[in-house]
């Protein structure tokens, strides 16, 4: 009799455990066909929190990593959006990709990216150029804050022999990269800018023998994102920036003022537009006795 117990006992033990099995099974499937892999994580999928992040290496202006003005190879390139995959953006020639200041609200739909590459894991692929002058680039996307390019000029324009081809490492353009240009953190603060996000203004002066003002917007990095082209004069001295939507649009705009003297005051109006960028929409000039 207690034969007879112990193997329906044992047989009972088996049951439960194939049975415990299979649905062990069916859940492990039907969690593994549930989950979606990012479309740019890398290669190695085995520690999926490990991924490729893309989106920190939009926006910023990319630079050589031995950046010098006027200095051979020099180039730089921004990377502004990314569609299901193929990234668009601006290569530039010995100065900043700074993103474009337009004319006004429709100007910038006839300016066209000058950069184009196709993501795959952590790097990516395409070309760049123009008209007059193009190439093809590799990316290899390594810290946050390092992109190895390699490239190979196609079509150097009136650029030779002052590029080469090869490969080089870029690094995010800050302000500090900029000689003699001075801080004026008085003037200087942090806000949220839409599609920019949380952003710092920059307000600072640009000294040497013809001293000039300038502003720009950067992450809390310190990496500049932007520059507002104000044209102020030699000489003249930034007074205030605010922000605020004055037309009523959704989006915040930028009022830069500056004065030269007492008597020459000046203002830019910079409305920003659906992807961010931004276009003059009022440049006031006003001569000494409108001041007045």
């Amino acid at each position: 009799m207690r034969k007879h117990i112990q193997k329906i006992t044992m047989l009972v033990f088996v049951l439960f455990a194939f049975g415990c099995g299979n649905s062990l099974n069916i859940i492990d499937n039907r969690f593994s066909d549930s989950v979606e892999i990012p479309e740019y994580i890398a290669e190695t999928t085995e520690d999926t929190t490990q991924h490729f992040d893309f989106n920190g290496f939009l926006r910023k202006i990319w630079i050589n990593d031995d950046w010098e003005i006027g200095g051979q190879n020099l180039s730089s390139f921004r990377l502004d959006r990314n569609d299901e995959g193929v990234v668009y953006g601006y290569f530039s020639v010995h100065d900043p990709a700074f993103p474009p200041v337009f004319r006004s609200a429709n100007s910038h739909v006839h300016i066209q990216s000058n950069m184009t590459v196709s993501l795959n894991g952590n790097s990516a692929e395409g070309d760049f150029g123009d008209s007059t002058w193009k190439g093809n680039i590799a990316l290899a996307f390594k810290e946050r804050d390092i992109i190895e390019a390699n490239i190979e000029y196609t079509n150097r324009g009136n650029h030779s022999p002052r590029i080469n081809n090869g490969r080089f490492t870029y690094r995010p353009l800050t302000v500090a990269d900029f000689d003699g240009f001075v801080v004026l953190e008085e003037l200087s603060y942090e806000t949220n800018l839409n599609l920019w996000g949380d952003v710092r203004f920059i307000a600072g002066e640009h000294r040497g023998s013809r001293p000039f003002p300038s502003v720009y917007l950067t992450d809390f990095n310190g990496n500049v994102i932007y520059y507002f082209e104000t044209n102020f004069p030699n000489g003249s001295q930034i007074q205030e920036i605010l922000v605020n939507d004055l037309n009523d649009d959704g989006f915040i705009d930028v009022i830069i003022t500056a004065h030269d003297g007492p008597n020459y005051h000046f203002r830019r109006h910079f409305s920003q537009l659906e992807n961010g960028w931004f276009y003059l929409a009022i440049e006031d000039n006003p001569s000494i006795s409108e001041a007045s």
